[in-house]
């Protein structure tokens, strides 16, 4: 269990943008014997996957599978790099493998987001009006404490920064259920949202989102 400042800790660094920016994963070798493959890392916010391997090989093969979606790449040196356009939403969970071509060898790394079961926010949708204003909105987590709080980031474009909400909308309650963007610029790029979850107490699942900004609202 973690004591009170630990704990204190865990959810000031969850408030900071992408958090967590590296995941860890539950990883699983294959065959009978140790794979030589080890210490996957999974940088979310880059979606860049980093091994070790304990033997040099030519190449290796990653794979990223989630909400039915499925993606590879071959690569030749210890990383790989799934592009935007080519990622999937994280929130519900994924599975990363990274393979060497012609054997066995593989190593196999589920991702399963940390917090209550239910606490991401649910129904989100964004509709741009008037040419550069965007609202986004989305509804409290079914099973988050009341007191939960949300945070909406988004990245325009592979070589934008990461911007905050610059006008959250409340309810009752003072919660963000939605947010005011102005001098938004629409590019014919696929665009990440991303509505991480606080909590005093608990830990709150996160929601992600790729989208393109052009087809929003039509």
């Amino acid at each position: 269990m973690f004591d009170a400042l630990g704990l204190t800790c865990m959810i000031c660094w969850c408030m900071m943008l992408f958090c967590p920016l590296h995941a860890d994963l539950q990883c699983m070798g294959s065959g009978t014997q140790e794979s030589p493959i080890s210490n996957l890392t999974l940088n979310r916010r880059r979606m860049e996957l980093s091994w070790q391997s304990s033997k040099n090989f030519s190449s290796y093969k990653c794979t990223m599978a989630a909400n039915l979606k499925h993606r590879e790449m071959k690569v030749k040196n210890k990383s790989c790099r799934f592009e935007v356009e080519d990622s999937v939403p994280l929130y519900r969970g994924a599975v990363f493998t990274v393979t060497v071509p012609k054997t066995n060898i593989s190593k196999i790394c589920p991702f399963f987001p940390e917090g209550i079961n239910g606490s991401a926010i649910e129904n989100f949708s964004c509709v741009i009006y008037d040419i550069s204003l965007m609202n986004c909105t989305w509804h409290a987590g079914r099973n988050a404490p009341g007191d939960t709080q949300y945070f909406l980031y988004w990245q325009n474009s592979r070589n934008d920064d990461q911007t905050e909400c610059e006008l959250y909308m409340k309810d009752e309650n003072d919660r963000n259920m939605g947010c005011k963007f102005q001098n938004v610029t629409i590019k014919d790029k696929t665009t990440y949202f991303l509505v991480n979850g606080s909590h005093k107490a608990f830990l709150i699942q996160f929601y992600d989102n790729y989208t393109k900004l052009y087809t929003i609202g039509k």
